[in-house]
Parts: structure tokens; C-alpha cells; sequence
């Protein structure tokens, strides 16, 4: 069975391993007020992720909370996405897509996961946007 991985934090836009570092992205996050409101107010929660990131005996315990026949099972790596996550100045995360028309570029600023469910109809929306005058 293939499991996870989990949601934690990137330490760069294109960076698909735990090793794999952008600095450039990461000054570009760390030095925006929302994201230390963010931390601030997830502490519990990152911490139990980063336990779950670097032990996989710990990564495996706390998805058989969900589903508890994992145990035994033969389980194999996911292999890891990056999401993008528009995030306010207050540090709440944005849950709604957030497209803006200016001159004559659509641009999708936020689409949340699972954006692919809904994509035949913001497709639909954006091409209007884009045909307006």
C-alpha cells in the first residue's frame, strides 16, 4: 500500500524533497508577518507533522488513527506534491479561489486543493474573464 506523505511546510516552491532548499523562498516566506501569525497558532499541530516527517514508525502510528487495518500492512512511500496556500496578513489561510482580471491577464491567485473537482467550471469563468473588454 502506498501512504502519504503529509501537509508540511516546503523549503521551496519547486522543492519536492526534505533536503531540497531555495533560500530565496524561504527569506521570501519567513519574512512575512502572516506566516509567523500562522506558526504562532499552529505550534501543536507542526510539531506532531515534523514528527511524523522525519519518523516513518510515527508517520504510519498516526494514520492507523483513520485506518487501523494499515497495521501490518506492507506500506511504501507516497511521493511528495507542493501545494500552493495563499495566506492573509493575519496568517488565516484563504479557502476560496481568488482570481483577479487586470488589463488584459487572468491571473489565478488561489486555487485550494482539491481545485481538479471544480476545474471544468472555473476553466469556464476564467475564459469569460478573459473575453471581456
Amino acid at each position: 500500500m502506498m501512504l502519504g506523505p503529509n501537509a508540511f511546510i516546503s523549503f521551496g516552491r519547486e522543492s519536492y524533497a526534505w533536503n531540497e532548499v531555495n533560500v530565496r523562498d524561504v527569506l521570501n516566506y519567513t519574512l512575512f508577518p502572516g506566516f509567523w501569525s500562522f506558526a504562532r497558532q499552529n505550534v501543536p499541530s507542526a510539531v506532531r507533522e515534523f514528527q511524523t516527517v522525519v519518523s516513518k514508525k510515527k508517520f504510519i502510528r498516526e494514520a492507523m488513527r483513520f485506518v487501523p487495518s494499515l497495521e501490518g500492512a506492507t506500506i511504501l512511500p507516497g511521493t511528495r506534491g507542493v501545494r500552493a496556500q495563499a495566506m492573509n496578513g493575519d496568517g488565516s489561510l484563504v479557502d476560496d479561489f481568488v482570481i483577479a482580471r487586470r488589463r488584459h491577464a487572468v491571473l489565478v491567485r488561489n486555487a485550494p486543493s482539491p481545485g481538479a473537482t471544480s476545474s471544468m467550471a472555473i476553466a469556464e469563468y476564467i475564459v469569460e474573464q478573459a473575453l471581456q473588454d
